[in-house]
């Protein structure tokens, strides 16, 4: 909504209310709040109907009617101060709904956007962070930490799709995920048959100490599918220029 399109709403119900004033209506200005609320709680179900989440949302509107209502009417009551009593205590139970009604929606937004963000940049079938995750983390540690990247391809991969079939291969590449996702390092899947380990903070025996248990894990998989592991390595070092 444009802050144009904002301007003409306020002076539309500004207008409303002087309408309502000049007509001489008992009590106007609880009469416009009873109306518009009347109309607010018909455009939102309308528009929203009852869905699940949004129904504490619809209840407290129609709390708020009905009090906003009583607020009007009161004095047409033989008890107005007990009127008055009960449309205060319309008046709480609707906020309280509608607040809890905002509430449900932002966590259900969070959980979402958690749901969206876990899409992106995790692999769907390992589970392990994918490229996009491994860069993200590298934008944000190069900066400042040095570090090791280890490149592990499965060799003779293909040969398992080949002779196993593909599903047996996806088994194949989420027991090598449990393998690099049992070291110390960060283990990331960036391509069909190639993983990543980040090694930050690591001394060099620790490394060495990684490539080593890699190897020896992975051999009942070599034993089994004819399978093994080539590590490359890549230092990479802190973004000098980036320091203040």
């Amino acid at each position: 909504m444009s802050k144009m399109t904002t301007l003409k709403w306020i002076l539309f119900l500004v207008t409303c209310r002087e309408i309502v004033v000049w007509l001489g209506i008992e009590s106007p200005y609880d009469f416009f709040n009873w109306l518009a609320t009347s109309v607010l709680f018909i455009v939102i179900w309308y528009r929203l109907g009852s869905q699940g989440q949004l129904r504490p949302y619809l209840i407290g509107i129609s709390f708020y009617w009905l009090a906003s209502f009583l607020d009007w009417s009161e004095i047409y009551f033989p008890f107005p101060a007990m009127v008055d009593k009960i449309d205060d205590m319309l008046f709480f139970i609707g906020f309280i709904l509608i607040g809890i009604s905002f509430l449900n929606v932002m966590l259900a937004q969070k959980q979402l956007q958690q749901q969206l963000f876990e899409q992106a940049y995790t692999d769907e079938l390992t589970r392990l962070g994918n490229r996009r995750a491994l860069f993200l983390r590298l934008k944000k540690r190069l900066p400042e930490r040095a570090g090791v990247l280890l490149y592990i391809d499965v060799n003779h991969f293909k040969a398992v799709n080949d002779q196993f079939g593909h599903d047996m291969g996806d088994l194949v590449l989420c027991e090598c995920a449990k393998i690099l996702s049992g070291s110390i390092a960060m283990a990331y899947r960036i391509g069909g048959d190639e993983f990543v380990l980040l090694c930050e903070d690591l001394r060099v025996d620790e490394i060495e100490a990684i490539q080593r248990d890699l190897h020896q894990a992975v051999q009942p998989l070599t034993a089994q599918y004819g399978i093994s592991f080539s590590i490359g390595m890549a230092q990479f070092a802190p973004d000098i220029q980036a320091s203040p």
